[in-house]
């Protein structure tokens, strides 16, 4: 509390005491008193708070207080009725109305302070005292000056108060305590009280200044803080708080324990460095949302150690808001699940598999196969169930004992696992029966072809502690959803099919259908006369347009291929390129497709037809060879064709595989100058990453996408968003497979204006392609 100096000029000191009271009641006092020309002169080079005049001045006087006090409040009680007076100085009317403004501006002042204020005499007795302070004894201060302690309080915290104010008026030093006072209703408050004695030019202390500050709730909180901190420092979870854009700001010490990194490695960091990369961006986007929406969020999730190991943690994090509702701080808190994890593992692990082997068991078969019909019947696709055993395998154990039985069998799940993906059901239900699920199979065919494939691996012979073993089997099939929407009945089915193979002994696999089975057969038999195709000239290409909406002009022309069978007429590639897969011909096929679109492309150039580019589909047997660009620059200087006019479409998948051959395939032949198109976008597994690596010069959008946009708002979405990229990217984009006028249309109002389909033109022979490009011309 500052000293307030005042200078009083006059022979009545008492007066200048007073009014300063009166003026400066809640500060400290320091009146000095002049009363000669000479003394005056030289006090004034002092600093002042308030000035007193009550003799009259000199000229000379009056000169030297404007120069040297010209900032200071100057209160004249010289000035006579009738008698000019400086208007630097009060006249007396005026300087009682300053008074009594000045004083209403310090009582306004002290009431608006929440602590309690008071003032009292040297004999205790209160002078004055604050809104904050009438609350506390619950009397106005009108009832309280005059009065001491005894009158409002109870009598052990009168006598405290009493005996601390004798303290400050005797010693003249101020006092400081923390004392417990009960308010006016009972209640009881830990004050931290301050008491100051003023004094008046003699020293002589005038009373005492009191105030009291309400430290209930702030030690109520330091205790909770310092509970807290317990807590923090020593639960067995670990804790993270962070700032509201993530950056931590404190970590306790298990949190050190479970992650391995210190709290100072940990500070100034965000959680972002325990991220495992387990969990895609949806899952993140789910976490925020709902940490935004409802304030906290808990579940499960896998992190990484500061050594590189992941872990499961449970987690909870909720967000702290202001009075405002704005997010200020995140709190997490986590558990270590990997011990408990491990154990749940191991009891999973012996619950679903076979000791032996490792393969899933019959539990865990079933348990996959209820899984994928419900996945089935979500999205459409159908699947097959393979349930099969070797032929004769007693007469291993029986002549070179079950030890080696044993060791069969485990290289049987060996081969197995080499010859299904990763994605197929591998299982043995004891002794020699195993079980296969194919899934997401798109022919009944492919579960045809995936027996035979097996029928020939173990028939190749097995080695075994250097002996070779050769093993037949049988395999019965049932398919979903023709031969069951169960996984009960899908099983059983295979089961009976089994039975009947082995029953029949004519076939070593056959299908729950006997229609099926001979389709199968029939669908084999492709594979023979597949392989004269080409040598007999039976492919032929056919040729749809993709056309720019806006000007109707042509800006490409996809190839397609066609086997005009002899006894079973055209059919479509769907038919028969998994057989060429099969029996490795995809790859002369594809070049046998790109030589051709080169002879047309040269042809339709030489008649002056506006074209843009020929299209080709390529699959990933030719794209992996390393002689394929070596192999189209032959076909580009054999036909005459520029490689302007040529485009290969790969589907989406393409650019995800690793292999070095297929991107070096990809670029070299972008630097020839042939266009890449990636086809049905949006239905494979690509990244944008991948398409970074090589040149894209067009996205095609898949049929999948066009068919229910102008009714699904989430296909009208990814159409806009894949539009989107592509103008970002500078990247032509496609609708392919628009087979309404009402498709086209909306296309072209999301913003895509090249349009492939059969509302445009159907597949067309050359003939009649060649018309359809001279009326477009």
């Amino acid at each position: 509390m500052r000293l307030q100096k005042v200078l009083y000029v006059g022979e009545q000191p008492s007066v200048a005491h007073a009014l300063a009271g009166e003026l400066f009641a809640a500060e400290q006092i320091s009146v000095s008193c002049v009363d000669d020309a000479n003394g005056f002169a030289e006090v004034l080079l002092q600093d002042w708070d308030l000035i007193i005049l009550q003799q009259a001045m000199t000229e000379q006087q009056t000169q030297l207080l404007r120069q040297r006090a010209a900032d200071v409040n100057v209160i004249d009680l010289s000035v006579q009725a009738g008698k000019a007076f400086d208007p630097h100085l009060g006249h007396p009317r005026e300087l009682e109305l300053q008074l009594v403004e000045l004083k209403s501006l310090l009582k306004a002042t002290v009431n608006t302070i929440p602590d309690l204020i008071f003032f009292k005499d040297p004999q205790s007795r209160f002078k004055g005292c604050n809104q904050a302070f009438e609350v506390f004894a619950g009397q106005p201060e009108s009832a309280i000056l005059g009065h001491t302690d005894d009158d409002f309080f109870e009598p052990n915290q009168a006598l405290m108060c009493q005996e601390q104010d004798r303290y400050v008026v005797e010693s003249g030093n101020m006092l400081t305590s923390e004392e417990i006072l009960t308010y006016h209703n009972g209640e009881k408050h830990l004050i931290d009280m301050f008491k100051v004695p003023f004094f008046d030019e003699n020293d002589q202390v005038l009373g005492l200044i009191g105030v009291g500050r309400d430290i209930t709730e702030k030690r109520k909180a330091e205790k909770r803080l310092k509970r807290a901190a317990i807590v923090f420092e020593n639960t067995q979870e670990g804790i993270l708080i962070t700032d509201k854009k993530g950056i931590i700001l404190s970590v306790n010490p298990a949190f050190s324990q479970i992650t391995g990194y210190s709290e100072e490695e940990a500070l100034g960091s965000t959680p972002a460095l325990l991220k495992s990369g387990k969990h895609d961006d949806a899952f993140y986007q789910s976490f925020w949302h709902q940490l935004d929406s409802v304030g906290n969020w808990h579940g499960e999730i896998i992190n990484c150690r500061k050594n590189g190991e992941h872990y499961h943690q449970w987690l909870n994090i909720s967000s702290i808001k202001d009075k405002d509702n704005v997010v200020t701080n995140y709190v997490a808190t986590f558990s270590d699940l990997s011990q408990l994890k491990e154990s749940e593992e191991k009891l999973q692990y012996i619950k679903y598999h076979d000791s032996l082997t490792g393969l899933g068991n019959r539990l865990f078969f079933v348990h996959r196969l209820e899984d994928s019909v419900q996945r089935a019947r979500r999205n459409g696709h159908g699947f097959a169930v393979m349930h099969i055993d070797l032929d004769r395998f007693s007469r291993i154990n029986k002549h070179l004992g079950h030890s080696f039985g044993d060791r069969v069998l485990r290289e049987v799940a060996s081969r197995l696992r080499q010859i299904f993906s990763d994605k197929d059901v591998i299982a043995r239900f004891g002794s020699d029966e195993y079980a296969i699920m194919i899934d997401e199979m798109i022919h009944e065919q492919d579960a045809a072809a995936a027996a035979k494939r097996l029928a020939r691996e173990l028939s190749c012979g097995l080695v075994v502690d250097a002996e070779v073993v050769y093993l037949n089997v049988n395999i019965g099939i049932s398919l979903y959803p023709d031969d069951g929407e169960t996984a009960d009945s899908l099983l059983s089915n295979a089961e009976a099919a089994l039975l009947r193979v082995k029953q029949d002994r004519s076939n070593y696999y056959e299908f729950y259908t006997e229609e099926l089975t001979l389709a199968a057969q029939r669908q084999f038999s492709l594979e023979t006369e597949l392989r004269f195709a080409l040598r007999r000239d039976q492919f032929e290409l056919y040729y749809q347009p993709q056309v720019c909406l806006k000007s109707n002009q042509v800006v490409a022309v996809e190839a397609l291929l066609r086997w005009n069978h002899p006894n079973q007429g055209v059919i479509l590639p769907l038919s028969f390129l998994s057989v060429a897969k099969e029996c490795e011909l995809m790859a002369n096929i594809d070049l046998w497709v790109l030589q051709q679109a080169c002879l047309q492309a040269a042809e339709w150039q030489e008649q002056q037809l506006r074209f843009g580019r020929v299209a080709v589909n390529l699959s990933l047997c030719v794209l992996m060879q390393p002689d394929l660009v070596s192999q189209v620059m032959t076909f580009l200087q054999q036909t005459g064709c520029s490689a302007s006019l040529l485009e290969i479409e790969v589907q989406e998948d393409v650019l995800s595989d690793e292999s070095a051959q297929v991107r070096s395939n990809l670029i070299n032949l972008s630097k020839l100058g042939i266009a890449l198109a990636i086809d049905d976008f949006g239905t494979g597994r690509s990244s944008l990453n991948n398409m970074k690596k090589v040149r894209v010069d067009k996205i095609k959008i898949a049929q999948d996408f066009i068919r229910q946009a102008h009714v699904d708002p989430i296909e009208k979405a990814i159409i806009k968003s894949i539009v989107s990229l592509g103008d970002n990217l500078g990247i032509e984009v496609v609708a392919e497979g628009t087979e309404t006028q009402l498709q086209v249309e909306y296309v072209s109002d999301l913003g895509c204006h090249l349009a492939q389909g059969y509302d445009i033109s159907e597949p067309m022979r050359k003939a009649k392609a060649t018309f359809f490009l001279r009326c477009n011309r």
